[in-house]
């Protein structure tokens, strides 16, 4: 039975209203003279057309592109390459929209835009999942929901709707894994968030249909029938020619292999070719001309049924042929390989700016262990400067008070000279008071004219008048310089 992936779609990052139909968005970018305005709206356009005309989804795509470059809005661009790289997956492109996908997934780990690479790891899944690589699709699956915040109430509507067809995917693996309470679990949850958004009626059709698909897989094949229908009623309302063709699909699958009614399951089954062809779903058309060729088988056929089995082995040439399969691998191991190219430059870099750091912390070190190595040699050569200079100052007060000793010792050497002389003048002139011969006199002279430092000139002179005032000088002077002297009245005097 076919389960339905849904896919992360671009549109959901351009704040365009989900409920515009395209022939209205196409008026409103024909109306528009703003580039901007032009880009998201051609992307807008390319995820409307991209279940109904998908080779018209891949223009407006492109033309989203080209504005987006043209302007510079990197994040716009990297959106509209999303679209385009899901509208070539829905068309079995495996090989194009995965190196597209590659391509967005660099760009958003360069920019660290969890958002847009949770889309690309989603939608990768989803070719896994084609490719029926389950485990691969799973870890991606995984991989895009761990990106995203864990609390309803600070989940923008946009990453509900993601959460929702993530859900669902991971339902549609344990499903065919045959975990059938893991699958229930996530497609019940995957409903509940896409009931809660009015827009989300693909994602709800491709839940619906799921659960169907789950009762068959239990035998559950009335409660089966009801989700296919409510799935069909919910893609026709909403003129959905892609996910249509799907539940036309799965409808004649249910009357085929399940509850056999021939003319039912030919009508749906060739209305799913039909409309496979005319919008270039490869998928569908593949599933579709597997079950007519059984159908036919069945009724006896045959030409019908081999006409059913060449269609049916030309579209899986397309989807699962070996170039394909070997362009697939090669973008795989590009991808790897350009990954652990940028981790290694990352790492590169990583380890310059390291040592450069390294390089600068330890000039910074030794520049300050320099610095402190000439303070302290500044400090300890003032230190030395400052110990010469006291050592020079007490030289200095050594010698000026060698000086002063000196001066002072010849000062007391003087003065106990002039003592003594002071004294023996006083003793000669008491002895010529005590015998004042004339005999003397020639003795006081000669005294008088020696005894130059206190020599007075009016002594000695041949005058008793001069002699007297001599003695009386000499006297004075006497008394003044040595109290215990006694000298005699009318005595020469020191002047």
């Amino acid at each position: 039975m076919n389960r339905l992936l849904t896919i992360l779609l671009a549109v959901l990052a351009t704040g365009i209203c989900q409920a515009q139909q395209a022939d209205s968005l196409i008026t409103l970018l024909n109306r528009s003279a703003d580039k901007a305005e032009q880009a998201r709206l051609s992307l807008a356009i390319s995820d409307k057309l991209s279940r109904v005309n998908p080779q018209a989804a891949l223009e407006y795509a492109v033309r989203s592109i080209e504005l987006a470059q043209e302007l510079g809005l990197d994040s716009l661009m990297n959106w509209a390459r999303m679209s385009q790289a899901t509208t070539y997956m829905q068309l079995g492109n495996y090989p194009q929209s995965l190196q597209i996908y590659h391509q967005v997934a660099r760009t958003a780990e360069r920019d660290a835009d969890s958002a847009l690479l949770s889309v690309v790891y989603g939608n990768q899944g989803s070719i896994y999942y084609y490719q029926r690589d389950l485990d691969e699709a799973l870890f991606n699956y995984l991989k895009s929901l761990g990106m995203m915040g864990r609390s309803d109430r600070t989940r923008s509507d946009r990453e509900q709707l993601r959460r929702a067809n993530l859900y669902n995917n991971i339902g549609i693996i344990y499903d065919e894994t045959e975990k059938f309470d893991s699958a229930g679990s996530y497609y019940n949850e995957a409903l509940r968030l896409a009931e809660r958004l009015d827009y989300a009626h693909e994602a709800r059709a491709n839940i619906l249909n799921n659960i169907g698909t789950l009762n068959v897989d239990q035998g559950n094949f009335d409660e089966a029938y009801s989700y296919y229908v409510q799935a069909m009623e919910l893609r026709r309302a909403n003129n959905n020619h892609f996910g249509l063709a799907r539940s036309y699909n799965n409808l004649g699958e249910y009357f085929v292999r399940h509850k056999f009614d021939a003319v039912k399951a030919e009508k749906y089954l060739q209305d799913a070719v039909a409309l496979s062809e005319e919008i270039g779903s490869l998928q569908t058309l593949n599933s579709a001309s597997q079950l007519l060729y059984e159908l036919y088988a069945t009724v006896g056929n045959y030409e019908k049924a081999l006409h059913a089995l060449e269609q049916k082995m030309n579209t899986s040439d397309s989807l699962f042929n070996e170039e394909n399969t070997r362009k697939i691998t090669q973008l795989e191991m590009q991808f790897e390989f350009d990954k652990k190219q940028r981790e290694a430059e990352l790492l590169q870099k990583q380890r310059e700016l390291y040592f450069l750091l390294g390089v600068t912390l330890l000039g910074l070190l030794l520049l300050g262990v320099t610095i402190l190595w000439l303070l302290q040699k500044n400090k300890t050569r003032k230190a030395q400067i400052k110990e010469v200079n006291l050592k020079i100052d007490k030289i200095k007060l050594q010698n000026d008070l060698a000086i002063k000793d000196k001066e002072l010792a010849t000062n007391i050497m003087y003065l106990l000279n002039k003592n003594e002389l002071i004294n023996s003048i006083s003793e000669k002139l008491l002895e010529i008071k005590q015998n004042p011969s004339p005999t003397r006199q020639p003795l006081f002279k000669k005294w008088c004219s020696t005894s130059n430092p206190i020599y007075n000139p009016s002594c000695g002179r041949n005058s008793s008048f001069a002699s007297s005032k001599c003695m009386k000088t000499f006297t004075g002077r006497s008394t003044k310089n040595s109290p215990n002297s006694h000298p005699v009245s009318g005595g020469c005097v020191l002047s």
